[in-house]
């Protein structure tokens, strides 16, 4: 089965792979990140969540599953007699979420065949935590959809109580990961599809929830199994040169189905651009142990058919976020050039306005909208508009590394108003729910003529699940907080104040 626009058949050198991968092996990971994979994030109404992301902890209210577990098989906790035949509501719990949910996920995923799907479908009914997790995205959409918006956090909470769809669902992926330590070579690549694609599953959960709670958890779980999971994405045909570089991780010798194959492509594309968005969300180090750009330049992976976003615009936020680091690293160890700083960031600019200019060349398609009246994949495959609020996010986001977040800076102010052009341009307003990032990072630095045009923007998205009710608040913050202070704030000093950390997702 061939989806458009991802080849796995591109074939990576082993240079390559050396460099996608970290030098971190499997065998070398954090002991604790292992240990809290047993740990289940059962959520009370006001979690105590870590002031710094990178040191996360599950969030309180958790229970543990018995150490002895470990590497023995262990039963699904509550599944139904017949999962695959289901009851009627899960049956149409299930079709709106292949019908409505994946789009709101995916919403440029395209195909001409319009059973591209059925490995979906497939594979749903095959991984149990997935299932589970598909009809509790379902379940809160139609919620979301349904109720005042005043009344939905307290049903959130309702909905992960214990052994509701969610909760089916964390059980059953901790399963998995519990049963990690007794995987074989012929049978790893297929426990770890499993692992990561409920993960996601859980991942997207949380963010159409809010995106405050869990995120970092669930990444920094998937990170456990990426790595074994890309070098086993590698082809037969460099087996004995990955195995050098990776000695302690053998390749599945079996060939995956292309029900797996197709998995395999959306996992590893959501999970770079979730990392990447996380980082630059936090301002902090990628969650996952990969390096994102190799994996973008040599994986033959396509992220504009899953977000909408180019490659190379992704990437080119992956290296603002390093150059964040760097500088931050830099000060504290007292070594910092302004000259190398000035000279990094110029490079960054030219190549993003590069990007910029070569999306003025392509055409625009007869429906830039990845939905029509009803949630459903669009035509088209190119998106300019969704690539340059990507780009000029980046823009925006590179000024305040190298001068800080001041709105009348004329750089800031210049890109600023070219962003609040482009997300008007927008011929489908619902589809600001897929730049949240940019919107938030721009929104953020907007003066107080500009300001009204991004609460416009928001109220016209109409937005009922995910981030982008989050983004604002966040938005708001920042502005209420200038009037107050002489400092600069930008979205991630609002988050270090309010004590959780949005996946602007």
């Amino acid at each position: 089965m061939q989806e458009p626009g991802i080849a796995w058949g591109d074939m990576v050198t082993s240079d390559d792979f050396g460099l996608a991968l970290s030098k971190t092996a499997l065998s070398d990971l954090d002991d604790f990140m292992w240990s809290a994979s047993l740990d289940s994030p059962h959520i009370q109404k006001d979690p105590t969540l870590s002031p710094d992301p990178t040191n996360l902890q599950p969030t309180s209210g958790m229970h543990m599953l018995a150490a002895a577990t470990c590497g023995q098989t262990i039963s699904w906790p509550m599944t139904p007699v017949d999962p695959v035949s289901g009851s009627k509501s899960e049956d149409e719990l299930l079709m709106h979420y292949l019908d409505r949910v994946f789009y709101i996920q995916y919403p440029f995923y395209h195909t001409q065949d319009r059973q591209g799907r059925g490995w979906l479908l497939s594979l749903l009914r095959r991984i149990e935590p997935a299932y589970y997790a598909s009809l509790a995205l379902s379940e809160l959409d139609l919620l979301s959809t349904s109720l005042p918006q005043s009344e939905l956090p307290a049903r959130l909470t309702q909905l992960r109580t214990k052994d509701g769809y969610y909760d089916l669902a964390l059980q059953g992926m901790q399963c998995i990961m519990a049963d990690s330590f007794s995987w074989n070579a012929q049978s790893q690549f297929t426990h770890n599809l499993e692992g990561l694609v409920s993960i996601l599953q859980l991942l997207y959960w949380e963010i159409l929830a809010g995106g405050t709670k869990n995120w970092q958890w669930l990444l920094r779980l998937a990170g456990n199994l990426m790595p074994a999971f890309i070098q086993m994405r590698m082809s037969s045909t460099i087996h004995d040169a990955s195995s050098q570089i990776c000695p302690s991780l053998p390749l599945d010798n079996q060939s995956p189905s292309s029900e797996d194959d197709c998995t395999a492509k959306l996992l590893l594309g959501s999970f770079v651009s979730l990392d990447i968005i996380a980082s630059a969300s936090t301002r902090r180090a990628p969650f996952l142990e990969i390096d994102h750009v190799q994996i973008l330049d040599h994986f033959g992976i396509s992220l504009e058919i899953l977000m909408g976003c180019r490659n190379s615009i992704m990437a080119l936020i992956s290296e603002v976020s390093a150059l964040d680091r760097w500088k931050k690293e830099a000060e504290a160890a007292r070594k910092l050039s302004i000259i190398e700083l000035a000279q990094r960031g110029g490079q960054l600019e030219e190549r993003l306005r590069r990007e910029l200019a070569d999306l003025e060349q392509v055409s625009a398609p007869g429906s830039l909208s990845a939905w029509g009246s009803s949630a459903t994949p669009g035509g088209s495959r190119a998106h300019p508009s969704i690539n340059k609020a990507f780009g000029l996010g980046a823009i925006a986001y590179l000024h305040v590394v190298l001068s800080g977040a001041h709105p009348e800076l004329p750089e800031i102010a210049q890109t600023v108003s070219e962003a609040i052009v482009v997300f008007q341009m927008l011929r489908d307003q619902r589809l600001l729910s897929s730049v949240v990032w940019p919107f938030c990072i721009v929104g953020c630095l907007a003066q107080p003529d500009q300001r009204p045009s991004f609460r416009e923007l928001f109220t016209t998205a109409e937005a009922t699940v995910g981030t982008l009710a989050e983004a604002s608040r966040v938005m708001e913050e920042c502005w209420q907080a200038r009037k107050s202070r002489t400092s600069d704030c930008d979205w991630v000093s609002v988050m270090n104040e309010r004590g959780d950390y949005v996946l602007l997702r």
